[in-house]
């Protein structure tokens, strides 16, 4: 461990929460729903559409788009209040996705809400 590591300079900053720091910087009230696109990719539209399926189970709408990169993306969309333990509640659930299903996570964004 490094000196920097003790003091917490080198920890990388946790991704859910650098983007609702983002999200609070440009004026938006977290403590309304916001709409929420959650940005998950998968290697064909076989598997998108399978896990698409999986995750209406949780209250989400979804959509499949060719990438045009050779990968299907999932786009997957809730309407919530913004709240960093749900965001790592949903990257642990979409990590079993990419299990079954093989694909990655990109994160997530929504508008400021005022």
């Amino acid at each position: 461990m490094g000196l920097l590591d003790f003091f917490g300079l080198n920890k990388k900053e946790d991704p859910d929460e650098a983007t609702l720091k983002r999200l609070k910087s440009t004026g938006s009230d977290l403590s309304k729903p916001h709409n929420i696109g959650f940005y998950l990719y998968f290697p064909s539209q076989f598997a998108a559409e399978k896990a698409a399926i999986r995750i209406k189970k949780s209250g989400f709408h979804t959509s499949i788009i060719n990438s045009k990169k050779g990968d299907w993306l999932c786009l997957a969309t809730k309407k919530m209040v913004p709240e960093l333990s749900a965001f790592r509640n949903f990257r642990t659930e979409f990590g079993h996705l990419f299990q079954t299903f093989g694909g990655k996570y990109d994160g997530w964004g929504t508008e400021a809400e005022k």
